[in-house]
Protein backbone atom coordinates (compact mmCIF):
# COMPACT_ATOMS: atom_id res chain seq x y z
CA UNK A 1 0.00 0.00 0.00
CA UNK A 2 1.24 3.30 -0.77
CA UNK A 3 0.66 6.49 1.27
CA UNK A 4 0.69 9.43 -0.98
CA UNK A 5 0.55 12.18 1.86
CA UNK A 6 2.53 12.87 5.04
CA UNK A 7 4.70 15.19 7.00
CA UNK A 8 7.38 12.23 8.37
CA UNK A 9 10.03 14.30 7.19
CA UNK A 10 11.38 15.89 10.44
CA UNK A 11 12.34 19.41 11.02
CA UNK A 12 10.47 20.66 7.50
CA UNK A 13 6.89 22.07 8.52
CA UNK A 14 4.54 21.47 11.00
CA UNK A 15 4.80 17.47 10.57
CA UNK A 16 8.02 15.71 12.72
CA UNK A 17 9.40 17.19 14.70
CA UNK A 18 12.45 14.82 15.01
CA UNK A 19 14.62 11.97 13.20
CA UNK A 20 13.37 9.58 15.65
CA UNK A 21 9.68 10.38 15.52
CA UNK A 22 9.53 10.00 11.46
CA UNK A 23 11.23 6.35 12.49
CA UNK A 24 8.20 6.30 14.86
CA UNK A 25 5.66 7.09 12.50
CA UNK A 26 6.93 4.97 9.77
CA UNK A 27 6.74 1.95 11.48
CA UNK A 28 3.38 2.69 12.44
CA UNK A 29 3.07 2.88 8.57
CA UNK A 30 4.55 -0.29 8.48
CA UNK A 31 2.31 -2.45 11.30
CA UNK A 32 -0.69 -0.87 9.45
CA UNK A 33 0.52 -2.64 5.77
CA UNK A 34 2.67 0.79 3.93
CA UNK A 35 5.20 -0.38 2.27
CA UNK A 36 5.77 3.40 0.21
CA UNK A 37 5.56 6.61 1.43
CA UNK A 38 5.31 10.13 0.28
CA UNK A 39 7.09 12.98 2.05
CA UNK A 40 4.77 16.04 1.82
CA UNK A 41 5.64 18.65 3.21
CA UNK A 42 3.57 22.20 2.85
CA UNK A 43 4.79 24.15 0.34
CA UNK A 44 2.97 27.40 0.62
CA UNK A 45 3.79 31.17 0.51
CA UNK A 46 3.92 32.99 3.52
CA UNK A 47 3.95 30.34 5.68
CA UNK A 48 5.82 27.28 4.93
CA UNK A 49 8.55 27.78 2.78
CA UNK A 50 11.12 25.15 3.45
CA UNK A 51 13.62 25.20 0.40
CA UNK A 52 13.92 22.05 -1.65
CA UNK A 53 17.50 21.96 -0.57
CA UNK A 54 16.63 21.70 3.21
CA UNK A 55 13.86 19.48 2.24
CA UNK A 56 16.07 17.29 0.01
CA UNK A 57 18.73 16.91 2.94
CA UNK A 58 16.03 16.18 5.78
CA UNK A 59 14.71 13.06 2.71
CA UNK A 60 18.28 11.56 2.30
CA UNK A 61 19.17 11.78 6.00
CA UNK A 62 15.73 10.41 6.71
CA UNK A 63 16.25 7.54 3.58
CA UNK A 64 19.91 6.35 5.24
CA UNK A 65 18.38 5.90 8.93
CA UNK A 66 15.49 3.67 7.53
CA UNK A 67 18.06 1.84 5.24
CA UNK A 68 20.36 1.35 8.60
CA UNK A 69 17.57 -0.08 10.42
CA UNK A 70 16.81 -2.23 7.73
CA UNK A 71 12.75 -0.74 7.84
CA UNK A 72 10.74 -2.49 4.86
CA UNK A 73 9.76 1.06 3.30
CA UNK A 74 10.34 3.43 0.34
CA UNK A 75 10.19 6.63 0.83
CA UNK A 76 9.35 9.38 -2.13
CA UNK A 77 9.71 13.48 -2.61
CA UNK A 78 6.91 15.72 -2.96
CA UNK A 79 4.77 18.44 -2.00
CA UNK A 80 1.62 19.79 -0.44
CA UNK A 81 1.48 22.85 -2.64
CA UNK A 82 -1.07 25.75 -1.70
CA UNK A 83 -1.78 28.14 -4.22
CA UNK A 84 -2.80 30.78 -1.33
CA UNK A 85 -2.51 30.48 2.54
CA UNK A 86 -6.51 30.39 1.89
Amino acid sequence: MVDIHSHVLHMVDDGSGSLEESIDMLEKCIASGVDAIVATPHLCPGAFIAPTEYRDQMLVALREDVERRQLPIEIFSGRECYLTPE
